[in-house]
Parts: C-alpha cells; structure tokens; sequence
C-alpha cells in the first residue's frame, strides 16, 4: 500500500487535472447533463484511482531509452515493503512527547474536518427544524411544505420547501415549482450529499471545493433548462432577476441561486460550442494519463529478480514445521489460533517458493499430524531428525513461533530469534544463522543475537548433521506479532527471506571452499621444483561450475572466470598466501570492467609475489591509503597483505599477513569476566552525561589490529555517537594490556578485530547505569551474567534483584527462567511484591537457571520509568 502522504499528493494532483481539463474545455458549455457526471467521476477516479498499485516491470533498457518511463518512475514512487523498526529494550523513554509535528497536524486536521461535518449537520438540522414547524402535504411523491421561511423555495431530496408569499398556481409560481420538481426528479440533493461529505474530509483538496461549486452551478443550469420549456426564455430571467435572494442552507437546492449571472448566460445563449464532440471525446486520454500516472507502480524487473538470491548450485533443505499431532504448540490469547498450524502454513510456503530459489525442500510434515506417522512427541522428535540426517540437506530450519506471558494478557516481548544447537559446536550453524538474521531484518524486528540453550539441549539441534537453526517467528502472545505473522503477504516475506539467508549461506559455503581449492591446487604446483616460471598458473583437476553472479576469481593475476568449487579434499597454510583482496563496486569495475560488477576476489601466492616484485610494491600501496583515508567509503578490504615498514601500521613482525576473518579471533586476556572488570574499573562512563547526552543505549564500535604478540594497532572508531565515548574507549583500550592473539589453522596469526562497548544512560536511577559489553565471538553468555547463590536468591527482595530504592513504586516487569523441556517461561509481575507464583519459582531455583528480569517499569513523581533488564546465573 502507498504511504498516505503519497496518496493524498496523488489524489490533489488527480483532481486538479480533471478540474483544469473542465475549467478550460467544458465550463459554461451547453452539455450541463454531461458536465454533471464528469464531475461527479472526477471526485471519484481522484479517490480511486490512487489507491490502485499494479505493478508494471520495465528494464534497465527500457529506461535509458525512454523519455517516458523515466518520467514515471520518477512521479509514481516505487512500491516500498513496510518496515518495521525495532526498538532497544534498554533504551528509555520517560514521557510521551504530544507536542510532536506529526501529532499537531494531525489534530488541526480533525479540528477542521470536524467543523466542516459540524456545518453540515447543522443544516440538516435546520431542515428538520423547518419541516417541523410547518404542516406538509403529499402532492405524488412529494412532501410539499408550505413555510414563510427566508431561503424559501428550495428542495432537500423529496422534500420541497415552499414561501407561502409565492402564489403556486401563478405562471411565476409554476415556474418556479418545475425548476424545484427537477432537482427533486433528479436526485441533485444526493450529489450535493457526497461533495459535501468529501470536501469534510478531504478539506484540503481547494479542486474538491472548485468542483463542490460548479456541480450546483450545473444543477441550476439543468432545472432552468426545464423550467423554461413553457415561457419564453427572457420571460424566465426576468424572473430570476427580479427575485434574486441568499439562501443560508449549503445541503437544497435554492430556487433563486447566487449565480445568476451565469444562469441567465446559459439560458439567453442558445450557440453550441465548436467541437462538442471533440471536448467530450478528449477526456478519454486525460483519464488515461491519471490511469497511468497514479495507478501503477513501475518497477525494475531487475531489481525485483535481485530480491531473489538463488542458490549457486540446486541444494536440497529440509523445513521442519514445529509442533504438530497432540502438541498444538503455544496458543494465542484467542485460545483458539495454535503454534503449530502456523508453523505448518509458514514451511508450506517456505516450500512453494523454493524452486525460484534453486532450492529443494523436504517437509518433515506436510499435515497436523506428526512426523513420520509419529504418535508422540518424543517419536516425533527422533523421527524429525531421521529425516534430515537420512537426506544429507544443506541446512535443516525448523519453524516455530514463540510465547510469553499468560494466556489472559499480552506480552510486550516483540521479533524473532535464532536458535542453534550449544552442544556441536558447529561453526556453519552459527553462519546459517547469522544469514537468516540479516535477511528477517529487512522485513520484521529480529534480535541480533544468536541464542542457545547451555545448560540443556534442544533435541533436533544437537543430532541434526546438517547446519541447523530454529527460527522463532515472533509472540504468538503478542498482537502485534500475531498480525503480522498470521497475514498471508508477510508470511511469504518471512519465506523469501529464510530462503535468501539459506542461499546466501549455501553459496558462501560453496565461494569459500572455491577459493581454498584453487589456492590448494596453485600452492601444491608451485611448490614442483620441475614447475617452469610462467605468469599463468595451471590449475590441474579442478571441478568448477559456472555461476553468473559469482565474484570474479583472479589467481596470482589469472583470471579464471565467475566459478565456484565443487569438492575440496584438504586445508592449506595461510603461510603459503602473501595477499587475498576482494573488490567490490567502482574499484573492481575500474580495474576489471564488466566483468567486475559482481566483485573480485584477487589471490596472491608468495611464490608468485616473490617472482614479480612490482606487484607486492602495488599492493603495499593500495593498502595504505585505504588505511589512511578512513573517511572514505571502503570500496576493496585487504584480508591479508604484508604492510610497509615506516607505516602507521608498523608491526613486530611486519612480513606476516593481517587476516579480516580468522578461526579465533583475538581476546582479552582473561575472558568476558576479566573485560567487564577492566571497563569497569577504567573507563569513565559518566563522560556522556556529563556532555549532555539523551538517555538512550549507544554501542561504540572501535576497530583495531592484533599482532602475533598482543600488541594493538591501527586503532580507529567507526561509530560516531560523540558525546567523547568514542574518544574515551579508545583511550581506555589503549591503556589496557597486550590481547591475546588470533589463531588460523593452529597458527598464530596478525588479525583485525571490532570491538564494541555499550553506554547505556538511564534517567531513571541515581546511580550511574553500569557499561554492558559483548564479544563479536561470544558463544557463551553464562560468564557474562552476574551470579547470585540459591541461599541469596531466596533472601532477595524484589528490590535487590531489580536494582529499585526500597519503597519504589514498581508498575510491572517480566521474569523469565529457562527449564529442562529446553523453553523459557516468561510470567508478567504486577505490583511492589512477587506474585506467589514466582516468588515460588525463585526459591526452587537450582544451580544453572538463568533468570531474567526485563521490562522493569516504575513511577517516580507521576511519571512512568523504565530501567534496563536484570539477568542473573543461579550458582550453589
């Protein structure tokens, strides 16, 4: 659907066009019955018309060569998806601000319309009041009423309001009453009705007015038309002349209306105009041209088949819908509307679309009946993983919707999550996981972090073989969550997107093991001594598929073309490799033209650098200025390159390569605990409250260079909050003590790393809110949770565990525990005490549960807070 704004811009422009057309062509012309309808459809097809968005595909060629549909796409918007912005759940928002732009417009827009409805009424009102007053009679289907009311005579529908003054059997009286009985006949009451109406509402459209206007105009016109067909035409404006009167009521049709100039015109002149037929006929292509204009939305068909990433190769998935059988899943707060069935009609469509995307999917249940003619749970969890493992997939998603709450109150929990298994271990779930996560982004909220249970497994996860991810698709106690997910458009959205993300992690999957089998195959022919000295490395045994939007592959300057491995048998040594360089947008376009559009992935052995020393001097150079000019937009990333001596990125040992992407990536001495406690104890995390900052959450990310012995480099902030937090962690990373360095391959290596630190500033406690930080290769998150003993946890109040002054006013929060069927339970607490049922799940509390304690809300001084969520690790 078009935002409104475009709507309402599209529909003046509409109604203007129509009004010009009728203004300079049709106005004042003898055809009024033809006029009346034109009209009548202009304030219609501006309406409708708008509204409309079919969609027409053009290409890429089609537009460099026309004129046209340049000027379409730049007057018609394209279709945009609804986005959805997710809102962190530390940040806080003290009041609501109803003094926004948005609000003000939006209440002059109701005053307004209000008083135009108001205007209305009131006149029905006055009819009403008058047909009350005075006796009526019934002359055929007319209420005739017989009043001595100034305005008088006009009609309102069947209604004719007669001045007693006026003698009805006189030749002026019968004039007068023909003229009335043509409104009445002809149901003119009726469009006065519906443009008074619209013009309430759409007041701002000056064009609905103009034509408000001119449509009572022509209803004269056309009862004077009738009214003279029995006296000669001057006779009957003198009369109009000589009776000329103001009428107060905007809803009838006054006999003597202001307009007398023009309909004395219309009745005196009896000239056709030229071309009649022509000026009817043009309206056709004036219609045409509002049909093309705002009807349709022009789209790229390219750009519409670029939403759509295939597989580089056909691969087989398997989709499990969650649930099914006797277990209906989590329910909705309707009682009715299951999890499971759900499940089921998201993996349907997951199923119907993966061909577009050069992908196979195998249910592991197609109906509400368990897998595999399971008749439990437990059968139909092993029966699940059979399977998969027995269909080798690329990947195994299993769909499901997740829950909070009771089932009588909504949860304020919102968005999707990813699951992967904490017991394999496995790299290419966390990959598949990170994939479906950037593509859900684009259409819903989805929490960035990848979850996984410690402490206890989830069953389909851990013995699943292939890559496998559960993909919570929102709360189904949520409503807002349960609209979206429920609509059929938006669960096609969620398909296409868990469809991308398998592509796009499939065909990465299949580019890395590429590029290892070529650098594999080039380090085993370099190392022949027999081997001549040739600028053409030969590449034996190599199996590759063609893949048109593949990056291009450039091995020691030999282009090989858009390819992709099939099968690699071995590892190699990063120690073999001088430089792996990808180029992306004008930077490999420059160098390698079309062929470049994909991107370049440029390969440099040591042998080969050795051999031609020109290109290592290239390469040196091309890595420093990207180093230096930061503001730059970073067209080609070094993942490895020797770095100049003298440089600001001088290193110990500075003939080692610096990796983007390595295996373990460097740390902080100590671990997550030993970081939490050196930020803690170093960094200033007043700094921004002290320069002014609104409370809020704000991640500052710096970037910097581990070497092989923990020495940092190249420190630079990508973010640009400002405020000085950028300033000060840097300051304090800087302080601190050498990292430990990264491994590949068992190899310690030279690597960049992106750390980030969270401010999080809060208006609602006196102390200052405590620094919350994460690690980019965080799997665990126990260590990160402040631990509290059972024997403390059933002494706390609700205060120590929410961080609250005793005698604070809590309003609500959620708590949270995980348990052995592998699920968190999330139960609402409303008031300063723990209902029993919590307080009673606080005190049984073993060793390993995670509790949570989120959305936490309080009144201070009438106002409604908010502080961040509590986590804590239960230990003996």
């Amino acid at each position: 659907m078009k935002p409104l704004l475009v709507y309402l811009l599209q529909m003046i422009i509409a109604s203007g066009i129509l009004y010009c057309y009728y203004h300079f062509f049709l106005r004042n012309k003898n055809f009024h019955r033809y006029n009346r309808y034109y009209l009548l459809m202009a304030v219609v097809i501006s309406i409708v018309i708008p509204f409309l968005n079919i969609p027409v595909y053009f290409t890429n060629e089609n537009t460099d060569n026309s004129f046209l549909m340049q000027t379409l796409g730049i007057i018609t918007p394209p279709a945009e998806e609804e986005a959805t912005i997710s809102v962190v759940a530390q940040s806080t928002q003290t009041r609501y601000n109803w003094f926004s732009w948005q609000n003000i417009f939006y209440t002059l827009y109701f005053l307004i319309a209000i008083a135009f409805i108001t205007r209305i009424l009131l006149s029905v009102r006055k009819i009403r009041i008058i047909s009350k007053n005075y006796p009526s009679e019934k002359i055929g289907d007319i209420n005739f009423v017989n009043t001595t009311e100034p305005g008088t005579p006009f009609s309102f529908f069947k209604w004719l309001f007669w001045n007693k003054e006026i003698e009805l059997q006189s030749e002026k009286g019968e004039q007068i009453f023909r003229h009335e009985l043509f409104h009445i006949q002809q149901l003119h009451s009726a469009d006065i009705v519906f443009l008074e109406s619209i013009a309430a509402i759409a007041w701002f459209n000056p064009f609905f007015h103009m034509i408000k206007k001119e449509l009572k105009a022509i209803h004269e016109f056309l009862a004077d038309e009738y009214a003279m067909q029995k006296i000669e035409s001057w006779k009957y404006a003198e009369l109009l002349l000589m009776q000329a009167l103001n009428t107060k009521q905007n809803l009838v049709n006054p006999f003597f209306h202001t307009q007398i100039k023009r309909r004395i015109a219309m009745i005196t002149t009896s000239q056709k105009p030229g071309h009649q037929y022509l000026r009817k006929l043009l309206v056709l292509p004036v219609a045409a041209i509002i049909v093309a204009l705002f009807a349709f939305s022009y789209k790229n068909r390219k750009a519409e088949n670029d939403s759509i990433i295939r597989s580089s190769e056909r691969v087989t998935i398997v989709v499990d819908a969650g649930h099914g059988g006797t277990d209906k899943g989590s329910k909705a707060l309707d009682g009715i509307t299951n999890e499971a069935a759900l499940n089921l009609e998201i993996s349907k469509i997951i199923q119907q679309l993966a061909p577009e995307y050069n992908i196979k999917v195998l249910m592991t249940r197609e109906n509400d009946d368990f897998p595999g003619g399971a008749t439990e749970i437990k059968e139909g969890l092993r029966k699940r993983v059979e399977i998969s493992n027995s269909a080798n997939p690329a990947a195994f998603i299993s769909i499901h919707i997740n829950s909070a709450g009771s089932q009588d109150k909504p949860t304020s929990l919102t968005g999707f999550d990813t699951y992967v298994s904490s017991k394999k271990k496995n790299l290419a779930d966390k990959a598949l996981a990170s994939h479906l996560i950037k593509e859900i982004e684009g259409i819903y909220t989805v929490n960035p972090t990848i979850k996984l249970r410690e402490n206890m497994g989830v069953y389909v996860l851990d013995d699943t073989k292939a890559p496998s991810v559960i993909v919570e698709c929102g709360y189904i106690t949520n409503p807002k969550d349960l609209a979206y997910i429920t609509d059929k458009s938006n669960q096609e959205k969620i398909a296409r997107a868990i469809l991308n993300g398998v592509s796009q992690f499939t065909n990465q999957t299949k580019l890395k093991e590429g590029i290892t089998k070529i650098i594999k195959e080039e380090i085993e022919l370099n190392k022949k001594e027999t081997r001549p000295v040739t600028d053409t490395p030969k590449i034996k045994t190599l199996e590759v598929t063609l893949v048109d939007t593949a990056p291009l592959v450039v091995l020691d300057g030999k282009i090989y073309g858009r390819i992709i491995i099939k099968k690699i048998d071995a590892e190699f040594s990063p120690n073999d490799i001088e430089s792996i360089a990808v180029l992306k947008g004008p930077t490999a376009i420059s160098k390698y033209g079309e062929q470049g559009k994909y991107g370049v992935i440029e390969i440099f052995t040591k042998n080969y650098i050795t051999k031609h020393p020109e290109i290592k001097a290239q390469r040196i150079a091309l890595h420093d200025s990207l180093n230096k000019n930061n503001n730059r937009p970073l067209q080609e990333v070094v993942v490895s390159a020797p770095l100049k001596k003298g440089s600001e990125n001088e290193f110990s040992d500075n003939a080692t390569p610096i990796f983007e992407k390595v295996e373990i990536p460097p740390s902080f001495p100590g671990g997550v605990d030993a970081w939490r406690k050196f930020l803690q104890k170093n960094l200033d995390a007043t700094i921004p409250i002290r320069d002014s900052a609104e409370a809020g959450t704000y991640t500052v990310l710096v970037q910097f260079i581990v070497d092989k012995n923990g020495n940092i480099n190249s420190m630079k902030a990508l973010t640009k909050h400002g405020h000085g937090m950028e300033e000060e962690v840097v300051r304090v990373i800087a302080k601190g003590p050498k990292w430990v360095p990264a491994q590949q391959n068992g190899h310690v290596v030279n690597a960049f790393h992106t750390q980030p630190v969270t401010f999080v500033i809060t208006e609602e406690v006196d102390e200052v809110a405590p620094i919350i930080t994460k690690t980019q290769d965080q799997a665990k998150p126990l260590p990160n949770y402040p631990k509290i003993s059972v024997k403390d946890l059933q002494k706390a109040t609700i205060y120590d565990l929410t961080w609250l002054k005793p005698g604070t006013e809590i309003s609500t929060f959620t708590f949270s525990i995980d348990k052995d069927d592998g699920h968190i339970y999330d139960f609402v607490n409303i008031g300063n005490e723990f209902n029993s049922q919590i307080r009673q799940l606080i005190n049984t509390a073993e060793p390993g549960r995670i509790l949570t304690f989120e959305n936490i809300t309080f009144t201070k001084d009438g106002v409604k807070k908010k502080i961040p969520s509590k986590v804590y690790l239960v230990t003996n």
